[in-house]
């Protein structure tokens, strides 16, 4: 199920221009079966870190354009 999502994303991402995220997802989506749990949270996290990152800016961008 994470591959599944983590390809999900990784596509999502790219189509939008979040490389960083995209290649996170990346990483997680050909990892999660093989990764030690400790190497999958911490993929986990940063993907999460990274969708943060990406809303702020995101928000920021949207807010800009409405001013």
């Amino acid at each position: 199920m994470i591959r599944r999502y983590a390809h999900s994303i990784k596509g999502s991402a790219a189509t939008f221009g979040f490389n960083d995220m995209s290649r996170l997802a990346k990483e997680l989506e050909f990892g999660a079966e093989t990764m030690m749990p400790a190497s999958l949270q911490e993929k986990i996290c940063g993907l999460r870190q990274a969708f943060e990152t990406t809303t702020q800016f995101a928000e920021a961008k949207l807010l800009a354009a409405n001013v």
